[in-house]
């Protein structure tokens, strides 16, 4: 299986509270296909910095249908070195 370059590569999440510049975390409805941002603060309120991603995602809902089969993954929101990237 070919290699793309570096910059393609979706880096790997060693903790959820922090992004990698350049990316936003997201929830997408495995029943609908509902797909939004996942609000990070919030739920570091309910559920504290220490309780892992995948318990987390076992715990919330979609937005558009209620549906408890929630994937949570990293999306990048630009390419690298773009304007619009924050730092």
């Amino acid at each position: 299986m070919p290699h793309g370059s570096l910059h393609d590569r979706i880096p790997r999440l060693r903790d959820w509270t922090r992004m990698p510049s350049g990316y936003v975390q997201t929830a997408r409805c495995r029943d609908c296909g509902h797909l939004a941002a996942l609000p990070v603060a919030l739920l570091l309120k309910r559920f504290g910095e220490l309780t892992p991603l995948e318990r987390i995602s076992h715990r919330i809902t979609c937005s558009a249908c209620q549906g408890r089969a929630i994937d949570i993954r990293m999306m990048r929101l630009c390419d690298p070195n773009c304007s619009r990237q924050r730092g």
